[in-house]
């Protein structure tokens, strides 16, 4: 096997690096955390670095967080503390599951006793293809050890608000929590959940397109009807734009209630497409018209004279 060694001609820059980078947190880091170290380490500010880099400043400010929650660094708001006593047993250290949102210290040390949560967060970051802060770092340990949620599931949660283009963690942590308070706990069971969620968002884009309604999000309400019409009583295109053009001609706007009770109607009768619809038209009311002949008229004219 070949054999390396550093060029010795190199050793007249050198530039300080603590011992425990590489001893203790090389396997935990991502590319941009050290390369964003070793760039402050060698003088570059936090301005330097974003452009060497070419990422966002706070990409880099999250980055050097992550040498702040282990000691390495220091910033304004740290203050110099004594080292920790080792364990008694280093090899097998104890782990503590976190029952609230944990410190980013917690969060952190969470990543370095538990592989699946480190490779959990590493796949986030791929996902969404940037560095997570400290604080949704936080909250993902948070997602798993006190909501009880398995890796596997809080990255199809992930995955899904990445597909949709849903950029706010929030609404990771929020389905996270809906899952949790629902009982989702395996990847079956996330899987129909999400397969659930796409039927429900092409039920209204259908709903969208029948209508002519400019692409945006549902309401709660809105929701519910276009999955009935389209998931539960399964009407197409077709009997949409019917539903909306008879709600049109009778109301003169778009109204959710009056095309449900039209639909409703249908489904009751079973009707699938236009052409089923038999459309029951009110009797009008017969008229009273007596006929009276011309030689009827001339007798009464006669008899006034």
């Amino acid at each position: 096997m070949m054999k390396y060694k550093v060029n010795p001609s190199e050793y007249i820059n050198l530039f300080g690096c603590p011992k425990s980078v590489v001893d203790e947190h090389i396997k935990l880091c991502s590319l941009l955390q050290l390369q964003s170290f070793l760039l402050l380490a060698n003088g570059k500010d936090v301005e330097e670095i974003s452009k060497i880099l070419n990422v966002q400043e706070n990409y880099v400010c999250d980055a050097l967080d992550f040498w702040v929650q282990r000691g390495v660094l220091l910033n304004d708001e740290e203050k110099i503390e004594t080292q920790p006593q080792p364990a008694e047993n280093p090899d097998k250290p104890h782990i503590v599951k976190v029952k609230s949102i944990p410190t980013s210290q917690e969060a952190t040390l969470r990543c370095s006793q538990d592989e699946r949560l480190k490779l959990m967060i590493d796949e986030t970051q791929r996902i969404l293809n940037r560095i997570i802060s400290m604080s949704e770092l936080s909250t993902l340990i948070w997602l798993h050890d006190d909501q009880g949620l398995e890796p596997e599931v809080i990255l199809m949660a992930v995955q899904y608000a990445s597909e949709q283009k849903i950029k706010g963690f929030k609404y990771i942590e929020n389905m996270c929590i809906g899952w949790a308070n629902e009982g989702i706990s395996t990847v079956k069971q996330a899987n129909d959940k999400i397969n659930e969620l796409y039927l429900r968002n092409s039920a209204w884009c259908l709903v969208e397109s029948a209508f002519g309604i400019p692409h945006r999000k549902a309401t709660k309400k809105e929701d519910e009807f276009s999955n009935r019409w389209v998931n539960e009583w399964e009407f197409n295109k077709s009997m949409l734009e019917k539903a909306y053009d008879k709600c049109i001609d009778s109301t003169g706007k778009i109204a959710f209630p009056y095309i449900n009770k039209i639909l409703a109607k249908w489904h009751e009768s079973g009707f699938k497409k236009p052409e089923d619809i038999v459309e029951t038209k009110k009797e009008e009311p017969k008229q009273n018209n007596k006929s009276y002949s011309i030689d009827k008229i001339h007798k009464k004219l006669n008899n006034f004279k």
